[in-house]
């Protein structure tokens, strides 16, 4: 029996210290491990037992071709699983994709809701205008022209009323819109 230090285990085997020191102490107490002056003594056979030496690896029961195979195959493997990996990205874009092509057509649709909204309202304020300019006005009492200059005065009032209204609420839907794209946009980016 021939004994070695770690060190030298270390080197022949090409496992690391920890590895070597975790056998001697598993086996301190058999006549394969020995201890001097406090370092670990370990018996080659029983070393070469439990670890080949990457020597012995390359010239050992394994072909060349093996080894090379064994690699190839892990390579493959491994790039399989990227394939697999990168496909489901592609997957996942490709959902992202539809769901703002729908969204964009949801949006382009309440645009057109919105500019016909626009043009009905601004087509009722028209129509409001008219009547009161191009009506034609009856014979009336001097009592009744009073009254009728009063209503005339306020009228413009009431216009100037009815367009802040209409812009009002054209801004109401603008941003009530706005509130809802938000909320969809926020989905698509999740």
């Amino acid at each position: 029996m021939a004994y070695i230090s770690v060190a030298d285990a270390v080197e022949r085997t090409g496992k690391g210290s920890t590895t070597i020191y975790r056998l001697c102490r598993k086996h301190e107490h058999t006549k394969h491990v020995m201890r001097e002056d406090k370092k670990f003594l370990i018996d080659e056979d029983f070393l070469s037992q439990h670890y080949e030496s990457p020597a012995s690896d390359a010239e050992g029961d394994r072909l060349p071709g093996e080894s090379r195979r064994e690699l190839v195959d892990i390579f493959i493997e491994e790039l399989l699983h990227e394939k697999n990996y990168y496909r489901q990205l592609l997957d996942r874009k490709d959902e992202q994709m539809e769901r703002k092509d729908q969204m964009i057509v949801r949006l382009q649709e309440r645009q057109k809701e919105l500019h016909y909204l626009l043009n009905h309202q601004s087509n009722l304020l028209d129509q409001l205008r008219k009547p009161a300019e191009s009506a034609p006005e009856p014979p009336a009492s001097s009592q009744e022209n009073s009254n009728r200059e009063g209503m005339d005065e306020q009228l413009p009032f009431i216009y100037e009323a009815k367009t802040i209204y209409t812009i009002l609420a054209a801004v109401g839907a603008v941003l009530l819109l706005a509130i809802i794209f938000v909320d969809e946009i926020r989905t698509l980016v999740e």
